[in-house]
C-alpha cells in the first residue's frame, strides 16, 4: 500500500519520453530486409498535452483517438519510420506485418487545444521549433506481430488506396 503523503513524483521512475507515434509497417520476404509500406499515425495520450499540467484524462471519441497519416514534419517521420524498421529488423521480423509502438522524444510539435469555441484538440507546432529528433529519440513500447485495428486499415485504404490484408497475403502464402 502506498502511503497517503507520497505524491506522483515520488513515483515516477522514468523521464517523460515524449509524444505517442505509431507505425504500421509490412516488410518484404525473407532476405530483402526492405518495407513494403510504412505509415506514420499519432495518438495522443494526456501527458502530451501543454496545456494539461495535471496530467487529467482528455475526452475524446474512438474516431479521434489516433491520427492519420501523421501531422508530423518529414524529418520526424523519416526519424520514426528508421527506428521503427531497426526494431523490426532487431526483433527478427523480416517477413511481417507489424504494428509499433513508441515515443517520440525532442519533437517540434505537441498536441494542444485550439482557441476556438469547440476546443478540439491537434497537433501544433511548439513555440520554439528547435527539433532535435533523430532515431536514437524513438522509444519502443511494443511490437505486435498482427494486423492494426480497423481505423488504421479503414483510412490507409482510403488515404494511400492500400489494403494492408490484401498486402499482407503473398506474405501469408509464402510467395516470394
Amino acid at each position: 500500500m502506498i502511503p497517503s503523503e507520497v505524491t506522483l513524483q515520488e513515483l515516477t521512475s522514468a523521464p517523460y519520453l515524449g509524444r505517442g507515434a505509431a507505425a504500421n509497417i509490412l516488410a518484404q520476404p525473407l532476405g530483402s530486409n526492405q518495407i513494403i509500406f510504412i505509415e506514420v499515425n499519432d495518438f495522443p495520450g494526456a501527458g502530451d498535452y501543454e496545456n494539461n499540467e495535471n496530467g487529467a484524462w482528455v475526452p475524446r471519441f474512438v474516431e479521434t483517438s489516433n491520427r492519420l497519416p501523421s501531422a508530423l514534419p518529414p524529418s520526424e517521420l523519416d526519424s520514426v519510420q528508421q527506428r521503427h524498421h531497426e526494431l523490426a529488423l532487431a526483433a527478427g521480423f523480416c517477413n511481417a506485418m507489424l504494428h509499433i509502438e513508441a515515443k517520440l522524444r525532442n519533437s517540434s510539435w505537441h498536441y494542444a487545444m485550439d482557441s476556438d469555441a469547440h476546443g478540439l484538440d491537434d497537433l501544433q507546432l511548439k513555440t520554439s521549433t528547435t527539433t532535435t529528433t533523430q532515431p536514437k529519440d524513438v522509444f519502443p513500447i511494443e511490437i505486435n506481430s498482427c494486423p492494426p485495428g480497423w481505423q488504421e486499415v479503414e483510412v490507409t485504404g482510403r488515404t494511400h488506396g492500400a489494403s494492408y490484408y490484401s498486402l499482407s497475403l503473398p506474405n501469408a502464402l509464402g510467395d516470394k
